[in-house]
């Protein structure tokens, strides 16, 4: 027969055990607004989800990738001036800078695709205008006498 754990009642493993030893822990509470209810023992931070503004990185490297290189290059140094703004404690500068971010990568990415539909509508005419001349100039020739 086997033993129970230490800790554990002898009548089954449906109990928990009691852990001694352990400092009480903070509570966040949704009702106080983020606000953390600590109680006596160690300090815990806790932030309130939603709270730090998002540096869009991801989107302003993709968009200098893909898009449009000079204005994605903008939006890069925006969402890293978004960090540094969080690491020196400035959480409105941090949500400015998180707009100009937003704004530059949505910049950047309307103008590539502006310059992509651009460039294709010149590309067809280009191509279409060459095949016209060449067509004329062969039907211009006249190699069966």
């Amino acid at each position: 027969m086997t033993s129970a754990p230490p800790g554990y009642e002898k009548s089954g493993y449906d109990q928990q055990p009691q852990q001694t030893g352990y400092p009480p822990q903070a509570t966040y509470n949704p009702q106080q607004g983020g606000q953390v209810a600590v109680a006596p023992g160690p300090t815990m931070i806790v932030r309130q989800q939603g709270a730090t503004p998002n540096d869009h990185l991801i989107a302003s490297v993709l968009v200098t990738l893909f898009c449009c290189c000079p204005f994605g290059i903008i939006a890069i140094l925006k969402s890293m001036d978004v960090r540094s703004r969080l690491a020196a404690g400035d959480l409105a500068g941090a949500q400015e800078a998180s707009r100009q971010a937003k704004k530059w990568c949505t910049v950047a990415l309307v103008t590539g695709i502006v310059l992509e539909v651009i460039g294709i509508i010149a590309f067809i005419l280009y191509y279409v205008f060459v095949i016209s001349v060449a067509a004329s100039a062969f039907n211009n020739c006249n190699y069966y006498g």
